[in-house]
């Protein structure tokens, strides 16, 4: 199951209040970017698509907190990606291909479960 990640859950309140003031936006503004699924804009989707684009046929085999981990780095990216210099969206962005690098190389255990990267389990 794809969990729906919700903005409290992995960013603190002034980590809130930094990005919507850097994106001219109010705090509720930003979590409704996050936590809305009607937002046209919302982040949760538009990590969902990204990644099972990337990650093609191998999402099935993916857990709840795989897909936590991935999107909570796809959110990551997306969030400071305007904020921060270039180097540190780059590395998140790297971090972020990374784990989808490491399913990707990795799925190939058909016996029970593989770790990869001490995050992923299969």
């Amino acid at each position: 199951m794809i969990p729906v990640l919700k903005s409290e859950s992995f960013l603190n309140e002034r980590l809130l209040l930094e990005i919507a003031d850097f994106h001219g936006m109010t705090e509720s503004e930003l979590k409704s970017l996050i936590d809305d699924p009607d937002n046209p804009r919302n982040l949760n989707k538009r990590a969902n698509n990204y990644l099972t684009v990337r990650l093609g046929n191998r999402v099935s085999s993916l857990t709840t907190e795989n897909w936590q981990t991935l999107k909570e780095a796809y959110i990551h990216w997306k969030l400071y990606e305007d904020m921060e210099f270039e180097k540190d969206v780059t590395d998140k962005k790297k971090e972020l291909d990374n784990l989808i690098k490491g399913i990707r190389e990795d799925n190939i255990n058909t016996l029970g479960k593989k770790k990869v990267s001490g995050i992923m389990v299969f």
